[in-house]
């Protein structure tokens, strides 16, 4: 983007996609050259705007020069317009080249305040499901809009999620990983990988709610794990940067399949993984689901730059990849028997053995805690903020038979000792943890416990049929409501809802929606405090539903 008149000299090798000239100066010429050479409308723009309130929305530019130095010889600024130029540059590096010839000085834009990350298939590799972004309140809006070209598996299938870290927005399909500016939509690459997600591309409900995802990221590198091996990527190219096998892939017979990589997470510039067990396959309507695996005979840690192997840790039952946390500096897992009723229909699903609950030092492997006292669940979530480990289960439609669901246990996550437990704790969904709050949705609406002490909060939450996980920040509890098939078209009608909930105990109350036609598709907010308001919406009237 540029603010003053527009260069031609050169316009073959055009950088702006956007140009901003004073509104006292003619733009036809300008327009007229650029029209000239073949560029006008698909990599620049030109428009008279006023510098100092130039009504573009904020946070988009990745890159702002001004040719004032070249009107005026001082290249200076008014206040109003430096506040207008920061307003328009995206986060995460965008820069802004200001003042005189030959001193030009550049202004790059860190990271928003308060802002959050999404960088594990449950935000984080702590399985909060919470991005600790503290900005976003309600009220929400379309920020962009891009079609970007790449086929997904279908939903039934539970591909992983999209995540976001340092301003870009990655997303796999089933045969690439792409990256996307995420205040702009710009497509930053794509990678190849054919076949990738194709045993997620199936209506078998268990995806990576049994896998846990294949991918996820951090400011130096994004880890995808395929087959035996898993990639390093640059984030800011998407060049590879490395392949590492599983420990126990290298020095393999050729042809052998032993040292599958599953598990996948990264912490602190380390990898953790697991060697899946590939003869365990759980059922979907009593079929074995070929390629989703969902445990592991073995944990590994290697380092995020060079692949070395740091520690491996066999198990001494087995691994269910949801029961897998890291943080705090130290890696939890249940070792357990498996459940045989989840791969033998005809098995009633009774008797499933308890196990042990281990904490590891995350950097070399070495025991920290167990304890076998009692142990259960199959999902652990890591609270930073609290040093809480919570277990418990994923209770929801269409999974598996043993997430019976019902209880939860925190424990101190440093030393292992019991917070609390509980028998009630009656849940419909995957538990999320923000703050000090644990939300879920239960067969009588909403569910909310105090991380620390297991005390009810009020929450009564509603939404109508639904089959996606709740997902939060610290403000918002987004998630899907009231899916129905209209008569006229074979499309989804969706809502999605949001909740602020950091520290709250006010009702949730609706605050956004979105009907976007066509196809029908619906959003909407619940808030539950910080002045969130309701009444957000787009395409359609009609009341706002939670």
């Amino acid at each position: 983007m540029i603010f003053g008149e527009t260069p031609t000299r050169n316009p073959q090798k055009p950088r702006p996609r956007l140009i901003s000239r004073n509104p006292e100066t003619p733009t036809e010429t300008a327009r007229r050259n650029v029209d000239e050479a073949g560029l006008y409308g698909t990599r620049i723009v030109v428009h008279a705007r006023d510098p100092k309130q130039t009504s573009y929305p904020p946070l988009f530019a990745n890159l702002i020069v001004s040719t004032r130095a070249l009107d005026d010889g001082s290249g200076a600024h008014s206040r109003d317009e430096l506040h207008e130029i920061r307003r328009l540059l995206r986060p995460f590096g965008g820069k802004a080249c200001l003042g005189p010839a030959g001193a030009l000085s550049i202004e790059t834009r860190g990271a928003l305040e308060e802002a959050g990350a999404w960088t594990h298939q449950y935000a984080d590799a702590g399985n909060t499901s919470c991005s600790n972004d503290a900005i976003l309140k309600g009220q929400l809006g379309m920020f962009w809009f891009r079609d970007v070209e790449q086929e997904i598996p279908q939903r039934h299938g539970r591909a992983p999620a999209s995540l976001f870290c340092e301003g870009r927005l990655y997303c796999e399909g089933l045969d690439s990983l792409l990256a996307v500016d995420a205040y702009n939509g710009t497509l930053l690459w794509r990678l190849s990988l054919e076949g990738v997600l194709r045993a997620y591309d199936a209506d078998h409900f268990m995806g990576t709610a049994g896998s846990g995802s294949n991918y996820c990221v951090s400011p130096q590198a994004v880890y995808l794990r395929t087959e035996d091996r898993c990639l390093s990527i640059d984030p800011q190219t998407g060049r590879e940067l490395g392949r590492f096998q599983s420990p126990a892939a290298r020095g393999r017979k050729e042809g052998r399949k032993e040292g599958t990589w599953d598990f996948l997470a990264t912490a602190d510039g380390r990898v953790y993984g697991s060697v899946a067990d590939t003869k365990y396959l759980v059922l979907y309507r009593r079929r074995p689901v070929e390629g989703i695996y969902t445990e592991s005979l073995e944990l590994f840690a290697l380092d995020g730059k060079t692949g070395d192997v740091l520690w491996t840790r066999p198990a001494q039952h087995s691994i269910r990849h949801n029961a897998i946390a890291v943080g705090g500096g130290l890696i939890f897992f249940i070792d357990r028997p498996r459940a045989p009723f989840d791969i033998d229909w005809k098995a009633p699903p009774v008797n499933h053995p308890g196990g042990e609950l281990i904490a590891l030092d995350a950097a070399s492997g070495e025991r920290a805690w167990s304890t076998s006292e009692g142990v259960y669940g199959t999902v652990l979530i890591y609270s930073a903020d609290h040093d809480a480990l919570l277990t418990g289960y994923q209770s929801a439609r269409n999974t598996l038979r043993s997430e019976i669901g019902g209880r939860m246990r925190v424990y101190k996550a440093s030393t292992g000792s019991v917070v609390w437990q509980s028998d009630k704790a009656k849940h419909v969904t995957r538990p999320v943890v923000v703050g000090r709050t644990i939300y879920a949705e239960s067969s009588a609406g909403g569910l909310a416990l105090d991380l620390l002490t297991g005390e009810n909060r009020p929450f009564p939450f509603q939404r109508s049929y639904g089959c996606g996980q709740l997902s939060s920040s610290e403000n918002l509890l987004v998630y899907r409501s009231a899916t129905s098939t209209s008569r006229k078209t074979t499309a989804t009608v969706t809502t999605a809802a949001c909740a602020s909930v950091a520290g709250s105990t006010r009702s949730p109350r609706a605050v956004w929606s979105w009907y976007p036609t066509p196809p029908p598709v619906a959003l909407a907010a619940t808030s539950i405090g910080h002045g969130s308001r309701c009444g957000r919406r787009m395409g359609v009237t009609g009341e706002t539903g939670a």
